[in-house]
């Protein structure tokens, strides 16, 4: 019977530790940077049962479906149908106190050859204060001032580095999923 007893105590202990290395492996990504020192995440995905026109179109649909308000500025570049642009904001609250870290950024989904590039780019991070917003290069923010001269990670930092790289990684889920899709409008049930 002790035995019972200890196994719901082992599978939080277990999911508890899982998630901490989720968390740790985060901070632990590097964030690419171009030529120009900006952050830009880039990745290119494999459709080979896809054509262009169908990649563009689905991605056209989750880029409408999922950029609903003012906040967001899409852009169909109509002298490169292969192209979508969107410009938009994420916000995080930490842990339920209020305080929120807002990104403004760009996202570019180009489509060629039965493959898709996704790249999230421009990033800046926006502070509200007394009601004043001031928006500083994500770069500025994180990677300049990621560590203390102890060699420690900055708490800040950390958690808006790993904020971007979670909202990274949802984007690209959503969309995959959106593009692994058999046609427009296929929804799941």
């Amino acid at each position: 019977m002790k035995k019972l007893k200890s196994i719901p105590f082992l599978i939080i202990l277990f999911t508890y530790c899982y998630g901490a290395n989720a968390q740790a492996d985060l901070y632990k990504t590097e964030l690419p940077v171009n030529s120009q020192n900006k952050i830009e995440l880039i990745e290119v995905i494999d459709f080979p049962d896809k054509s262009q026109q169908d990649l563009y179109l689905l991605a056209e649909e989750w880029i409408e479906q999922s950029y609903i308000s003012d906040d967001y500025d899409i852009r169909l570049n109509k002298q490169n149908p292969e192209e979508i642009t969107a410009k938009g904001i994420f916000s995080y609250t930490k842990n339920g106190l209020g305080a929120k870290n807002k990104y403004d950024y760009t996202l570019r989904v180009e489509t060629k050859n039965k493959k898709a590039r996704i790249t999230l780019t421009n990033l800046n991070v926006k502070y509200t204060s007394m009601g004043l917003t001031e928006s500083f290069p994500a770069e500025e923010v994180i990677i300049e001032n990621l560590y203390k001269k102890n060699g420690k990670p900055k708490k800040r930092a950390k958690e808006q580095k790993e904020q971007i790289l979670q909202f990274w990684n949802n984007t690209l889920a959503s969309l995959t999923e959106k593009l692994s899709r058999d046609s427009l409008n296929d929804e799941i049930w």
